[in-house]
């Protein structure tokens, strides 16, 4: 069984998961500079997050 950045190399998928990683601890770092919010405006900031980074 080959995985999946091997078997679609046109893809250009990355072997590991350190982008990924990087990206949450991004999120979960400005999630705790903000502790205070209620969990709407904490799905709100996640939201506008996500989007910031596209």
């Amino acid at each position: 069984m080959a995985l999946s950045y091997e078997e679609y190399p046109e893809l250009e998928i990355p072997n590991t998961t350190n982008l990924l990683e990087g990206f949450n601890s991004q999120l979960k770092r400005a999630l705790h500079n903000h502790n205070g919010m209620k969990e709407t405006n904490k799905k709100k900031f996640i939201d506008g997050f996500l989007n910031m980074k596209k």
